[in-house]
């Protein structure tokens, strides 16, 4: 297995971990009770990053092999960056307020900020997938 199928392997497990974020986990989180959400909270974001990390370090590290300088790795490398970029200032606040307090509200502003992330990794696929049929 190449560095490149590496890189997008990781790519491929985590567009199918953030649909299923985004569409079963993170609307499931109002139906969580008052009195269980911050642990609820808390086990969601301790468990998450045994999953999410490693594939994101996965991704990052492998650019760096495989990177070239055209459009459509140059285009891979910006969508890789926004994918931490949005995780950074949109998901990560959002988590970090979830874990002190339940809020619909939150909860909401979650599902919405994720779409970027969600979007993200799915064109970073697809465009993998092109990079790698036209090798």
């Amino acid at each position: 297995m190449s560095i490149f199928d590496i890189h997008l392997v990781a790519c491929a497990m985590m567009t199918g971990v953030i649909w299923i974020v985004q569409l079963v986990h993170y609307p499931a989180f109002k139906y969580v009770h008052d009195e269980n959400f911050t642990a609820f909270q808390k086990f969601h974001m301790r468990r998450i990053s045994y999953v999410v990390m490693p594939l994101m370090l996965v991704e990052l590290i492998s650019l760096c092999f495989i990177w070239k300088s055209d459009l459509l790795n140059n285009i891979n490398a910006l969508f890789l960056f926004g994918t931490w970029l949005a995780t950074f200032f949109l998901s990560m606040p959002c988590h970090s307020s979830l874990a002190k307090k339940r809020s619909t509200q939150t909860i909401n502003k979650l599902v919405i900020s994720n779409w970027p992330r969600t979007l993200l990794w799915s064109m970073r696929l697809l465009l993998l997938l092109k990079i790698k049929s036209s090798s």
